[in-house]
């Protein structure tokens, strides 16, 4: 697994007792696009965020381009170029939209091309360019979402971890959003482990899709070639 850009192998990670995610393991591989799949409580946001330095594995490794990051705070993750887009696009929303934006910018790695990097969202994004100066709270939700996931793109990542990012927005909103995460992972070459309640649509978007039931990853593989009946056994344990 070590040839992948991130490895997950054998994560454990609990609250208190509970076992959220248990001996789960899969990989992405660099400049591709992965789907994360499962029903409410399958440990999806868990291991995203156990993989981004949020949570403390019990037991497993986690590396990234080849180095083991089990245990690193989330600032030396982001400094090494994995990000993660949490569910609810949380901005600070009193600071303005490009002050958020820049925010993600503030490693050594996003520093360097700074503002190029934050022409490049606003060409993304339009809407960010003619709300720069606003106040993050004032947005609507598809437009945190933008802010969002355009802060995590300051950072200059390697890999993105996008936490249902769909989650209250309108499907024309979502359509847009992955339209322009499609367009990144194909210019920028940026891998992507996407967590998408929408089972057909992360499986259109994916090359590569895991499936999560209690806590483990059930059944993985090539999206265009995973059988519908294989994935609902894996999705409800059945």
């Amino acid at each position: 697994m070590h040839d992948a850009l991130l490895s997950i192998e054998g994560l454990t990670v609990c609250y208190g007792d509970f076992p959220a995610v248990s001996s789960a393991s899969l990989s992405v591989a660099a400049e591709g696009v992965s789907a994360l799949i499962g029903a409410n409580g399958a440990g999806k946001t868990t291991l995203l965020e156990a993989a981004a330095g949020l949570h403390r594995p019990k037991a497993g490794k986690i590396f990234f381009q080849g180095e083991d990051i089990t245990g690193l705070p989330p600032e030396e993750i982001v400094r090494r170029g994995l990000c993660l887009v949490p569910q609810g696009g949380r901005c600070f929303p009193r600071m303005s939209v490009e002050d958020n934006l820049l925010m993600g910018s503030y490693s050594p790695r996003g520093r360097k091309n700074a503002r190029q990097s934050l022409e490049r969202v606003y060409a993304l994004f339009p809407a960010l360019m003619q709300k720069r100066k606003a106040p993050a709270g004032s947005l609507s939700g598809g437009q945190r979402q933008m802010t969002a996931i355009g802060r995590a793109f300051m950072a200059d990542p390697k890999c993105i971890l996008f936490d249902e990012i769909s989650l209250g927005l309108a499907p024309v909103v979502i359509h847009d959003l992955y339209e322009r995460i499609q367009t990144v992972n194909a210019e920028e070459k940026t891998a992507i482990l996407l967590v998408e309640q929408d089972t057909e649509k992360a499986l259109v978007l994916s090359d590569t899709c895991f499936v999560m039931l209690k806590g483990s990853v059930t059944l993985s593989g090539p999206s265009g070639k995973l059988r519908p009946e294989d994935i609902r056994s894996a999705y409800f344990g059945i």
